[in-house]
């Protein structure tokens, strides 16, 4: 045998030995039940818990997502929340100024029904037909026979679209009275359970209730679901009120 056959077969023997070796370790890592798989399936979870590599901060995935849905996109889907303002109103503090004999009262005019609208911001001028250049400066001071404004009937004047403006859809609140009676008594009332939803620009107006001494709040001709019953003294009326309401 020359020296080429024998670099053959030599070669040919390592070449056997390496596939035997790596054959045999296959065979024993698919037969070994102890040795760990490089990577697991992890267990069935309602959330995956991914982590950046930037910021170590954890945020979830929804478990359902799909293969072929973005991840980024369900992100935004799971986290946007719709964009609101929020708002605190008050009206009526005012609507004291106008005294009787004997002292202050919302009711001035002792009408026997109608509503009182009280005064906001923004709150337009009730018109003066005797003298349109110098209208009634407050909403107040008139009687109306039914909310959202129309005719007064104390001064025969006329009030248009009262009530001050909502800035972005929101849901109005927590709607609170609170004042003196005529005699000075402490008087309250507040409505913590109700709630309205409000559109941008709607016009939202406080009135107070002739017939049974209560506040309301309305849009237009709408009466809202609020209900707020000042505990008034029999033989007393309602002097001097603040109303608060929000918007979330």
């Amino acid at each position: 045998m020359d020296k080429t056959q024998r670099y053959e077969l030599v070669r040919t023997g390592v070449r056997s030995a390496v596939f035997a070796a790596v054959f045999g370790f296959i065979i024993a890592c698919s037969n070994n039940s102890t040795t760990t798989p490089l990577v697991q399936t992890p267990p069935a979870q309602t959330v995956i818990r991914l982590v950046s590599h930037l910021n170590p901060t954890m945020f979830g995935v929804p478990s359902n997502l799909g293969s072929g849905q973005p991840i980024l996109a369900t992100m935004f889907q799971v986290s946007a929340q719709s964009s609101q303002l929020q708002q605190s109103f008050q009206g009526g503090g005012v609507c004291g100024n106008r005294a009787s004999a004997t002292g202050q009262i919302v009711n001035s005019s002792g009408a026997k029904t109608g509503f009182i609208p009280l005064q906001v911001p923004v709150e337009p001028d009730i018109h003066n037909p005797q003298d349109p250049a110098n209208p009634f400066p407050l909403a107040c001071s008139g009687v109306f026979s039914q909310i959202g404004g129309g005719v007064d009937t104390v001064s025969s004047g006329t009030l248009t679209d009262p009530g001050t403006p909502m800035y972005l859809d929101g849901t109005l609140s927590t709607l609170v009275v609170a004042g003196k009676s005529l005699k000075g008594s402490v008087i309250r009332c507040s409505d913590l359970a109700t709630t309205v939803s409000v559109k941008d620009q709607d016009l939202v107006q406080p009135y107070f209730v002739i017939d049974n001494n209560s506040v309301i709040l309305g849009i237009g001709t709408t009466q809202l679901r609020f209900t707020c019953s000042l505990n008034i003294p029999g033989g007393d009326q309602a002097g001097v009120i603040s109303v608060q309401w929000a918007k979330t």
